[in-house]
């Protein structure tokens, strides 16, 4: 099942070619933005791009075209560790 905060895992998606994903947040005072994108070989070896925006900063984006990158999963993570999911593909969801 997958996990969504400072510490956000899920298993593989053989549906979307994906090996599994588990990435850490650092500790903040800020609420952040996280985005999760599915991303080609060539941009990065582990096939995914981790966006964690505090407010008022530029959102990061994969350099990559936009018709390889999928958004996977969008979350804002407050400095307690609370989550919000706002989004997350159904695949991701059931991984």
């Amino acid at each position: 099942m997958a996990a969504f905060g400072l510490e956000t895992s899920w298993n593989a998606i053989p549906a979307l070619g994906l090996p599994a994903f588990s990435h850490e947040l650092s500790d903040s005072d800020w609420r952040r933005s996280v985005k999760v994108y599915a991303v080609p070989e060539d941009v990065s070896e582990t096939r995914y791009f981790v966006s964690a925006t505090a407010p008022n900063e530029v959102d990061e984006v994969p350099p990559s075209l936009v018709s390889e990158t999928v958004l996977l999963a969008h979350f804002t993570v407050l400095p307690d560790g609370e989550t919000q999911l706002l989004f997350a593909r159904p695949e991701v969801r059931a991984a």
